[in-house]
């Protein structure tokens, strides 16, 4: 449905690099050599033309066709949704990545490693690396990114844990932690591990959006127009040698879905990316007469229906579950899922720590429905009424209408409001919503998800809580805290179920499904498979770009 919404640091910021694996990891120490993840680990099949074997060609610009303008590219100050760190990834590297087992690895780091008790991480930087304005990556450099990562109101809920930073050598930063934090690194493979220039950080656009980034990546800021596109060019200091490939790459703002896979038929942009059925649909038929070529991946983040239940009618658990109760979330796939429908109760998947069939899900009941809706109406005099935000994209607008109608059949009424992305998004972090059509928890690692239902990510209105659903639960803060502090699987396994079945207890989402996401592009265009997440476990909205090439 999707509101398209990996706000803020969800994603994880998987790269892949042309670069062999020289390096290796464990669970518990993540010392690699930088670039390790190699470039086609566990890729997604290319429906359509292979691409060539040959080397890569260098040369060429390329123009990507992304669903929404981002609201900057500060990564301590912005809100990346999928758009956003598509941009973010040719502007900056990040920390870590994720390497084809889904464990994270260094990647602009060199290494990344803890003390025994997981209490001190220690970063170390590669030497000879360089911000685009000439200004080295160093220790010093690092410091001030948490100074301001750590601060905002944006990223600090994701290194809450972080209680001191130290620089301890011109390469060095030692991290102290309040409490045990094993999965760090994987925090750093996120928006928290894009690296930025000091310069960029600390002199932010004055008269808008900080749309002019300054980082170590493979491509540098040549040219931001609003509401239109903005074009980075290649950066000739590049840490990886060989990359990029490309000469120029242009992100073109298209907030319809179809309007983009029309300019890349007509061959106005050479790839998009895409969620919505229709486009899903059209680009597997496309790639299946040799016309274009795909990439798909269906095994991220969960559509929800995201409530506010610190507002009424919802901050009355009664509303809650009749709203639950009288989705059927299985007819909603019918027309949101293009492949395999995933009949989703929470947060995590088959096979992910904390997924278990005892989920205390209220699945779709419709007289149970009605019960809990008349509960609401005898002890508030009134029925339920709300309002849920969604796009006005033709896709988000059917799904969300065929919901209300479901709602209506239990005397729950709900009218659809309509929010272009960005504003959509201010309106629910904030906690100016009541119901949301929402995509989130696309982290491999379920602590990369802590921000999203910890009780400290939820601000008074109207600050920006990132825990979006205000539902705070003492038994989830103390599993959320204990997962972080074990490497224990079993442990940490325990602790997510428990989790999720509080989530579902107090009914803080209603459960959809898992989007197909396209990446799509013309067959002259080669290494879309490499350029998505090296696991193929998380949402392909994050990818890399230094890798793709035109074929000439």
């Amino acid at each position: 449905m999707s509101v398209g919404v990996l706000v803020l640091v969800a994603v994880a910021a998987s790269a892949c690099s042309s670069t062999a694996a020289t390096g290796s990891a464990s669970d518990s120490t993540t010392t690699a050599v930088a670039g390790t993840p190699a470039a086609t680990a566990n890729a997604r099949p290319v429906l359509g033309p292979a691409d060539e074997t040959s080397a890569p060609q260098k040369g060429g610009a390329l123009v990507f066709a992304v669903e929404a303008e981002p609201d900057g590219l500060d990564p301590s100050r912005s809100s990346f949704d999928a758009s956003g760190h598509m941009l973010a990834s040719a502007v900056f590297d990040p920390l870590a990545t994720l390497d084809a087992n889904g464990q994270a690895v260094p990647y602009l780091a060199k290494a990344i490693t803890p003390s025994a008790d997981f209490k001190t991480w220690t970063i170390t930087l590669p030497s000879g690396v360089t911000f685009h304005d000439g200004t080295k990556l160093d220790a010093d450099a690092l410091k001030v990114n948490f100074d301001y990562l750590t601060k905002s109101f944006i990223t600090a809920p994701s290194l809450s844990s972080v209680d001191t930073y130290e620089v301890t050598g011109p390469l060095e930063l030692k991290v102290s932690m309040k409490e045990p934090w094993t999965s760090f690194p994987y925090t750093l493979s996120t928006q928290t591990g894009y690296v930025a220039a000091p310069s960029f950080l600390t002199n932010p656009d004055a008269n808008g959006p900080s749309m002019h980034p300054i980082g170590t990546g493979p491509f540098k800021f040549k040219d931001y127009v609003k509401g239109s596109s903005f074009t980075a060019e290649r950066n000739p200091t590049y840490w990886q040698k060989d990359l990029p490939n490309l000469d120029q790459i242009q992100f073109r703002f298209m907030p319809d879905a179809l309007s983009r896979l029309d300019a890349l038929t007509k061959g106005d942009v050479d790839v998009l990316h895409a969620y919505q059925p229709t486009v899903v649909t059209k680009a597997r038929e496309a790639a299946a007469k040799g016309d274009m070529k795909a990439v798909e991946n269906g095994e991220g983040e969960e559509d929800v229906i995201a409530i506010n239940t610190d507002k009424e009618p919802f901050d009355d658990i009664s509303a809650r579950r009749a709203l639950a109760y009288a989705t059927d979330a299985e007819k909603w796939r019918g027309i949101a899922e293009t492949t395999a429908k995933h009949d989703v109760h929470g947060p995590f998947a088959k096979g992910q720590l904390g997924f278990s069939e005892d989920d205390a899900y209220p699945a779709f009941d419709l007289a149970k429905a009605k019960q809990y809706a008349d509960e609401y109406q005898t002890k508030h005099g009134k029925p339920i009424e709300a309002e849920v935000l969604t796009t006005p994209n033709v896709d988000d607008q059917a799904q969300m209408q065929l919901l209300t109608d479901q709602w209506a059949a239990a005397g729950i009424k709900v009218t659809i409001k309509s929010s272009e992305l960005a504003g959509l998004i201010v309106q629910v972090v904030t906690g100016s919503y009541q119901l949301a059509g929402w995509r989130n928890f696309g982290s491999t690692d379920p602590d990369g998800d802590y921000l999203w239902w910890h009780s400290t990510a939820v601000l008074p209105t109207p600050r920006i809580s990132t825990n979006v659903a205000r539902f705070k639960d003492d038994q989830i803060d103390k599993a959320l805290d204990e997962a972080r502090a074990t490497s224990d699987k079993a442990t940490r396994d325990k602790d997510y179920a428990v989790v999720e079945k509080r989530l579902n207890e107090g009914v803080a989402y209603v459960w959809l499904g898992r989007p197909t996401w396209v990446i799509a592009a013309n067959t002259r265009v080669q290494g879309i498979a490499a350029a998505q997440n090296a696991t193929g476990a998380t949402l392909g909205a994050k990818t890399w770009i230094a890798n793709l090439w035109i074929k000439q």
